[in-house]
């Protein structure tokens, strides 16, 4: 009788188990999903950004600098509408940073515009230096 009993429990855990697992199931690969590892003929979705690190640049009246990096996936390319503003790069491809820079400025308060451009799409920074009575 406890040999009947234990193949019972046996028998009835076995299916337990068995159903459980049996009710479990791997997550079905969505069709379409660009970023998906598992298919190798999709490449992963890309975002395609552009941008740059300041939104404006300001200078003392002294000679000074700042960094300013490109953030894109194209060719960009960048122009002061100043002389005094100076670039060490005025075009690259990709993500670059580069060095906007003024002499000391020895009159009044000066301003300009920095444009930089990348796959038809364009980005205006105002530069501004204060002057000696500043």
């Amino acid at each position: 009788m406890a040999t009947i009993k234990f193949f019972l429990r046996f028998a009835l855990m076995a299916t337990c188990i068995l159903s459980m697992a049996s009710c479990g199931g791997s997550v079905p690969d969505v069709p379409g999903d660009p970023g998906d590892p598992g298919d190798p003929g999709k490449p992963p979705f890309v975002v395609d950004e552009f941008g740059v690190s300041l939104t404006e640049i300001h200078f003392t009246n002294s000679k000074d600098a700042s960094l300013l990096v490109v953030r894109t996936q194209h060719r960009w390319t960048a122009s002061a509408s100043a002389a005094w503003v100076k670039l060490s790069a005025t075009s690259g491809n990709g993500n670059t940073g580069f060095l906007v820079a003024a002499d000391a400025n020895p009159g009044a308060q000066r301003t300009a515009t920095l444009t930089i451009s990348a796959d038809g799409k364009t980005k205006q920074l105002p530069v501004r230096q204060e002057g000696t009575g500043n």
